[in-house]
């Protein structure tokens, strides 16, 4: 295979999963990460180290890229601050450029508590300040598409597999070595996980059919649905660890 892809964001948790998953598909792979970062990008990828707020930059890394996958995720403190402006880096770049747009979104969209079935029509209704970020967003990208941009979403539910990172082992599993599992809501009530490596080998084959899709393609990775007392964090040589309920 001959394309070429652009992982921005490859030094992250998604980005690096996404970035390995491409290049083991026989994509050429550019891992674009922060400047003094490049020891953190995957191996056998082609490294470009420049601050991803930079349009010029960005857009200058793109060039020959047949996809711009968008795997920024600033930290939660600046998450409100630098998701638009990052997001808008990577819908001109592969504006500019030609290339696919490639977006790994979630369920904030639609509130709390989530509709019972998710789909292409299902209507989003954000409860928090993040839903309504991740929202905008999408609303940028449709809009990007309506110029000609081929946008394509890949909607999951909250990471688990692969390293650290997610609410999962930094609320939920934070003490389970100490027999623990702290659950930051009813342990009734019904929760969507995503294993990162599957979600990840998704994304090249999604790419992959680029071309038959709709200018502006919505997809939906299958949950793994689990309450609280049967969350992924609970593996089953840990089914003695007792729980405690933050709600």
């Amino acid at each position: 295979m001959n394309a070429r892809v652009l992982v921005l964001g490859a030094a992250g948790r998604l980005g690096h999963a996404a970035a390995r998953a491409f290049r083991d598909a026989g994509w050429s792979v550019a891992s674009l990460v922060r400047p003094g970062s490049a020891a953190r990008a995957p191996a056998d990828t082609d490294v470009v180290e420049v601050h991803a707020l930079d349009h010029a930059a960005v857009g200058a890394a793109a060039r020959g890229a047949d996809v711009v996958l968008h795997a920024l995720n600033p930290s939660y403190a600046d998450w409100s601050r630098l998701a638009l402006p990052l997001a808008y880096s990577a819908i001109t770049a592969a504006e500019t450029t030609g290339a696919t747009l490639l977006f790994a979104g979630n369920l904030y969209n639609y509130g709390s508590p989530l509709p019972p079935v998710i789909d292409e029509n299902t209507p989003m209704r954000p409860s928090s300040r993040k839903g309504q970020l991740r929202v905008a967003i999408e609303e940028r990208m449709a809009e990007a598409a309506e110029r000609g941009v081929r946008i394509i979403i890949l909607r999951s539910g909250d990471f688990y597999g692969l390293g650290r990172g997610s609410w999962l082992d930094l609320v939920l599993a934070k003490e389970i070595g100490r027999g623990r599992l702290t659950y930051p809501g009813p342990l009734d009530v019904v929760h969507e996980w995503a294993y990162l490596p599957d979600v990840a080998a998704t994304l090249p084959r999604l790419a992959a059919i680029r071309e038959t899709l709709p200018p502006f393609a919505p997809s939906a990775f299958p949950a793994t649905r689990s309450r609280g007392a049967n969350s992924p964090a609970r593996s089953p040589r840990r089914r003695a660890a007792s729980f405690k309920s933050t709600a």
